[in-house]
């Protein structure tokens, strides 16, 4: 098992210039009943993520290929995630997969529900996005977590 090291910890980033945004992604909560020391964490989490996945060019997964998706949350309905699907014009509607998608970050275990669509060949993709080739696939960047969420949406 690694050691921890306790404290605050900095990293000389003037090299880097003078906008730089530092995120520390993840959280351990080693003590579940102190919930006034993880929940802003917790809460604050969706919205850092969406943020680096928006600006790609701020670290985390940027340059990564992800799959389009709505928030995540614990026990979130279906009808709230579907009413975050971007639209695709010429659908009648989104097809849930049968079964869900497991994977476990270091910090947290989440499982995906995952919805599927069909569309014409020539259907222009959403804004901001863009169709990739099932043959190519395996040549984008991927994390692990889409990997799976396409692998289930595909079989």
């Amino acid at each position: 098992m690694p050691h921890v090291q306790n404290g605050r910890f900095t990293a000389d980033l003037s090299s880097l210039g003078d906008d730089v945004i530092v995120f520390l992604i993840g959280m351990r909560i080693n003590k579940p009943w102190k919930v006034h020391a993880w929940w802003p964490v917790f809460v604050a989490m969706p919205t850092m993520l969406r943020y680096l996945a928006e600006h790609p060019d701020k670290g985390l997964l940027g340059g990564m290929t992800e799959v389009p998706g709505s928030d995540w949350h614990a026990g979130q309905e279906d009808k709230a995630a579907l009413q975050q699907a971007p639209e695709l014009k010429g659908i009648a509607r989104w097809h849930r997969k049968a079964g869900v998608v497991t994977h476990v970050f270091t910090h947290f275990p989440l499982e995906l529900v995952i919805y599927t669509a069909r569309v014409p060949a020539r259907t222009r993709p959403p804004e901001g996005m863009r169709w990739v080739p099932i043959a190519t696939l395996a040549g984008e960047a991927l994390p692990n977590v889409m990997r799976k969420a396409i692998a289930h949406g595909l079989g």
